[in-house]
């Protein structure tokens, strides 16, 4: 069974290399059949029972195995003509009745989940079986129709029928949407969107062959079920495979899309036991491949995938309003998982459907899009000078001419690429070139390793420990045979961090030469700077300096070594540089080097959120709970390089009620001593009208009151102080 398999997977590889290459190859008598390779269904449906697994098949490794869901052999896996005929007549709400179905074919996964038996809760009735298609399983399906055999004249023909035919049978408005790839129709709820893609074949078993996913490579064509032989292995077996030559952008969420509609993922390459951990800590967007199908498999549902999505972006990520308040409906939470990548290979364009949205609706959110991208008054267009068109709606009349006409010329340095998702002139159907039209997909992926980022390689945890001991032999060993230096271990941390962390000068030096990224950070977000920083190691920051170049932004030091990191380069989870980590951690020597390099002491440390900030002078304070000489000591360094005492907040509080709120006694005694400054500005009030000393008394710190009082500074505010508040 495994030998036929490869037979007619190698037979379909052959025939896609013949559709690739059509225009030159015209008159093979292949390219006239419509349906080569291809299974019809009805009439063999005894064809299509579950198969029980080879003992080989039970071994291979799987992504989101069924286990216990599995069906048992002997199971029919699909419905019969009757009803299939049922199905699509509540999936589709009859919406194609009127559709000549000549040179026309459904396909994809709306054919599939009419021919996939539905459970027995949702054969009760109609009522239920109509709840099982638009809410409980398919509120994320469009029905995607294809057209073949046609030029392209008789291709824009075509389309105006099909618009005339469903604007006929939907009692509401409909609109047509023209994006980069497609024409959807859209009119309202219960009636799904149709959306025509703008590419012509030359037969149904071309369109089939492009189809990245085994199990949705089938088809109608409106009296028959046609499907590849890998759909049919597909649905007998309960399983699909993947094809590193059909890959995308949205292949592995396409996979994981399957798998929850009953399809486990062979996936021969998986070794679970080298898993790399941290792929459930990166970035949703810096996960690929392999990685990114196992993450898919840990978060089962939209809700976990966003979740996890807002949790790993960083404190600066911005996730709108409306993106939260779609996530909560029912209906748009399925789509939204494919709108950060490009919505779907065939739509730009997210086109929301539910109860709640109609034509009209989703035509203002669309309109509402192309007046921030192209409007006189907007940023986005006068920064760029040339309209990029997301979608254009109208009738289809409208949409498949030139809906703007006053696009400016495109300038010749602008990247073609960059403008393939937007629409521009009259409507003209996609050419491809030949590499890339034998994948179905618009954005084909045809390099990379896919199990780049998913395993944890035995070499680099060597590299990791022999960093970490500072055994220099072993390192110059293993560097070679690696693919990349800054390979990271179990917890994240490559072979720099963990010299750095562990003060191995000489390892750090020789990973710094070897090409090692000093750029890259820990999941909590120090940087090696930073680390040094923390732990006081001075040799190391002198090492990191020299071999880096380290300077302020901007500054010729970093421009002539085209290598050089900013000194002042903050930690994104807590805001801190390195001076802050060097002085939070009382290291006066790294402090100091750290301001004789140009280390910026003089702004205020913001949160991610930008509702709280601090001075380092008062993180100069906190060192004293653990020596008051060497808080002393930083401030005296830090006044020195111009650390002012007059910094605000956003409460209008000033470095000296900062001290008083956070009760540093011994650091405000000092000051007051020794600072002429610091009295004046205890006579200031913050945005509550208080004085350091009034903030001290309401806090209950009343040694800090005390102190304050002795020394003849002021519990009231003056008029002058509230005015100058006032003011600001």
């Amino acid at each position: 069974m495994e030998q036929l398999r490869k037979k007619v997977n190698e037979e379909e590889h052959m025939l896609r290399r013949v559709y690739a290459k059509k225009a030159a190859l015209a008159d093979k008598p292949l390219l006239k059949e419509k349906y080569p390779l291809l299974v019809p269904v009805f009439g063999n449906e005894d064809i299509f029972d579950c198969v029980a697994l080879s003992k080989e098949e039970k071994n291979t490794p799987k992504a989101f195995p069924l286990e216990g869901k599995r069906k048992s052999a002997g199971t029919r896996s699909i419905v019969d003509r009757a009803g299939f005929a049922t199905n699509w007549r509540i999936f589709s709400e009859n919406l194609l009745t009127l559709v000549n179905w000549d040179n026309v074919f459904v396909a994809g996964g709306a054919v599939l989940a009419c021919l996939l038996p539905p459970p027995p809760k949702a054969t009760k009735n109609y009522k239920c079986l109509r709840k099982y298609f638009h809410e409980d399983v398919y509120a994320g399906s469009d029905i995607d129709l294809f057209l073949y055999g046609l030029n392209e004249e008789e291709g824009k023909k075509k389309l105006n029928e099909i618009y005339e035919a469903v604007c006929n049978e939907i009692p509401y408005t409909a609109l047509a949407f023209r994006s980069a790839y497609a024409i959807s129709i859209v009119s309202q709820f219960p009636y799904r969107h149709i959306q025509i893609v703008l590419r012509l074949y030359s037969s149904p078993a071309e369109i089939l062959m492009g189809f990245d996913v085994d199990s949705c490579s089938c088809g109608f064509d409106g009296k028959q079920v046609y499907m590849t032989p890998r759909c049919h292995q597909a649905l007998i077996r309960q399983m699909n495979t993947v094809d590193m030559t059909r890959r995308s952008p949205t292949y592995e969420l396409r996979l994981a899309k399957y798998a929850d509609r009953g399809f486990e993922v062979e996936v021969p390459m998986l070794q679970r036991e080298k898993i790399d951990p941290m792929i459930f800590e990166k970035p949703w967007d810096e996960v690929r491949g392999l990685a990114k199908l196992l993450l898919l498999e840990k978060l089962r549902t939209p809700e976990a995938r966003y979740a996890y999505r807002q949790r790993t972006a960083g404190p600066n990520a911005n996730f709108s309003y409306k993106v939260d308040s779609m996530m909560r409906d029912p209906y748009l939470k399925k789509r939204l998982e494919f709108s950060p990548e490009k919505a779907s290979d065939y739509s730009t364009v997210f086109l929301p459907w539910g109860p709640s949205w109609n034509a009209k609706r989703i035509r203002k959110l669309m309109m509402t899009k192309d007046i921030v991208l192209n409007s006189d008054w907007s940023e986005i267009y006068n920064n760029r000078g040339y309209h990029t068109h997301p979608c254009w709606v109208g009738s289809l009349e409208e949409v498949i001419k030139d809906c703007c006409g006053e696009c400016p010329e495109i300038p010749a340095s602008v990247d073609p690429e960059t403008l393939e998702c937007f629409v521009r002139g009259p409507l003209s159907f996609i050419v491809d070139d030949p590499g890339r039209q034998s994948i179905g997909s618009f954005h084909p992926i045809t390099d990379g390793d896919w199990t780049d980022g998913a395993y944890l390689s035995k070499d680099s945890e060597k590299l990791t420990a022999a960093a970490n001991c500072g055994d220099l032999e072993t390192i110059k060993a293993i560097v070679p045979n690696l693919c990349k230096v800054d390979t990271p271990d179990a917890l994240g941390r490559t072979a720099l961090h963990l010299a750095v962390l562990s003060n191995q000068v000489e390892a750090a030096k020789l990973l710094l030469d070897l090409g090692a990224d000093a750029t890259l950070h820990l999941k909590d977000g120090r940087s090696v700077l930073h680390i040094a920083a923390e732990y006081g190691y001075m040799e190391m920051l002198a090492v990191l300096f020299e071999k880096l170049k380290l300077s302020k932004k901007g500054e010729s030091n970093s421009e002539e070594s085209g290598e050089g990191m900013d000194l002042d380069e903050v930690n994104k989870n807590t805001q801190l540089s390195a001076l802050h980590y060097a002085v939070l951690f009382g290291h006066v020597d790294c402090a100091e080097f750290l301001l004789q390099n140009g280390a910026t002491c003089d702004r205020m440390i913001w949160s991610a959120d930008h509702n709280v900030a601090v001075s380092v002078i008062l993180l100069a304070a906190h060192c004293e709970y653990f020596s008051k000489q060497v808080s002393v000591d930083l401030y005296e360094l830090l006044h020195r390089y111009g650390a002012s005492l007059k910094l605000l907040d956003s409460g209008f509080n000033n470095v000296m009620h900062q001290l008083a709120n956070y009760n540093y006694i011994h650091f405000m005694e000092y000051i007051l001593k020794h600072d002429p400054i610091a009295k004046s500005l205890c006579e200031e009030v913050n945005s509550s009208c208080f004085t350091p000393a009034c903030l001290a008394m309401y806090n209950g710190y009343y040694t800090m009151a005390k102190l304050m009082i002795e020394m003849g500074l002021p519990l009231r505010a003056s008029e002058s102080a509230v005015t100058l508040t006032n003011n600001r």
